[in-house]
């Protein structure tokens, strides 16, 4: 979890953008509309230059659960295991 991205509570996967670090060990954001402004402002700077170190990459409560896969892999799983 992190505020790094809006200044609200989000989850996403660890990147440069995500601080890994306790919440009690970051200054508080000055909140939304700022902080989403700066950290699109960051992500596009890292873009323009070749990178996605600093872009939004949310992640729901059961992404722990995702499984490492071929695209068309996952696919036939997916098909598979909803019984199509």
């Amino acid at each position: 979890m992190t505020t790094t991205l809006s200044g609200r509570a989000a989850r996403g996967l660890r990147n440069r953008l995500y601080i890994d670090e306790p919440a009690s060990a970051r200054p508080p954001t000055p909140g939304y509309s700022m902080t989403y402004d700066a950290a699109k402002a960051l992500n596009a700077a890292a873009s323009a230059k070749g990178s996605d170190d600093f872009a939004a990459q949310w992640a729901g409560q059961a992404a722990a659960l995702a499984r490492p896969m071929p695209a068309t892999q996952m696919v036939q799983t997916l098909v598979r295991e909803a019984g199509w």
